[in-house]
């Protein structure tokens, strides 16, 4: 199993109530009952339950469908969920997650805020394991 450092959940406190960024769709505050499902998730996480996290982030994404957050925390958690060995399916999902972000990772003046700096930088750990898995 490779360890993919640093690749975590968003947590309730990540999911504040302004846009993801100015150029991306508006997303809206978070309601009470989005909160609750967000910390749900967060402690599926932690705790290992995958498939309950998937199952409630699945939920969120219904509530809240232009929130790049919670597609990550889903990409995050089926990557943890296949022993981090799925790493061309995160790739994937990461480089959708840009496109809803409107994020070009090819140009890093599209970094415009911290949410922005955590894809490049996931996009680069993905890079450094798929290197790690061919030596």
């Amino acid at each position: 199993m490779h360890n993919m450092p640093n690749n975590r959940m968003a947590d309730s406190g990540d999911l504040d109530n302004k846009p993801a960024s100015p150029a991306a769709s508006p997303v809206p505050a978070i309601s009470e009952e989005e909160k609750t499902i967000a910390q749900a998730c967060l402690s599926d996480f932690e705790s290992g339950q995958y498939g309950h996290c998937i199952t409630k982030l699945n939920n969120l994404a219904s509530l809240r469908p232009n929130d790049f957050k919670v597609t990550h925390n889903k990409a995050v958690t089926e990557l943890y969920q296949s022993g981090c060995t799925r790493t061309d399916e995160f790739r994937q999902a990461l480089h959708h997650i840009c496109q809803q972000a409107q994020v070009l990772l090819e140009d890093s003046d599209t970094v415009e805020d911290v949410d922005h700096a955590i894809l490049f930088y996931k996009q680069a750990e993905i890079g450094r394991a798929s290197c790690r898995e061919r030596v």
